[in-house]
């Protein structure tokens, strides 16, 4: 495998030190409001949040990871939990 297609080599590029992972619970799907599992007063907005198609939408109360960039400005979910 090329690395400098790999996954890891990506997100170094967009995030050079290197990318953070945390946990997220939907608090509202209308408007998409999740809040950080580690800081309660971290609140994403559907403004901040990118959501892929595939993951469909998501329900108040389920959990999902994900992956913070830009020094806290752009929250990628990656996945549900």
């Amino acid at each position: 495998m090329d690395n400098s297609t790999s996954i890891k080599a990506l997100l170094s590029q967009i995030s050079p030190k290197g990318p953070v992972l945390i946990k997220g619970k939907v608090i509202s799907s209308l408007p998409l409001k999740i809040q950080a599992l580690n800081d309660e007063k971290l609140i994403m907005s559907e403004k901040t949040l990118v959501v892929p198609g595939r993951i469909g939408k998501l329900n108040p109360g389920e959990l999902v990871h994900i992956i913070v960039f830009n020094n806290s400005k752009v929250f990628y979910v990656l996945d549900k939990v």
